[in-house]
């Protein structure tokens, strides 16, 4: 019943989703081939090829990309998870070890100190 309903509706967000990334993805390809004095073109107007398959070959690296991580569960971080890590690993929430984010700051308030 709801469950599966849920499902389909997830399923087609998900397709919707797609659907509009690559339309925007075909859309910007699209316009970059066609538009005047873009990187793709040489001097005299014509195609660079070198630069028009460094786009296709960007271009489907991306989608690619896109197919590989659509739908996988990254988890969410919260700052508390952080923290946590953050304080199992003896660091701070930035990452600094001890005392070591205020030998950093100290030696930052010198240089704009001196700078100044």
């Amino acid at each position: 019943g709801k469950e599966s309903s849920t499902k389909v509706s997830t399923t087609t967000s998900s397709r919707v989703a797609i659907l509009r990334y690559l339309a925007a993805a075909v859309t910007a390809v699209l316009l970059t081939y066609y538009c005047p004095r873009t990187v793709l073109r040489k001097g005299d107007e014509s195609i660079d090829i070198r630069y028009t398959i460094g786009m296709v070959v960007r271009f489907v690296t991306t989608i690619v990309s896109l197919f590989c991580v659509h739908n996988s569960n990254p988890g969410y971080l919260t700052a508390d998870i952080v923290e946590e890590v953050c304080q199992d690993d003896g660091l701070t929430l930035l990452g600094y070890e001890g005392d070591e984010q205020k030998v950093n700051t100290s030696l930052l308030d010198e240089t704009t100190t001196e700078e100044s």
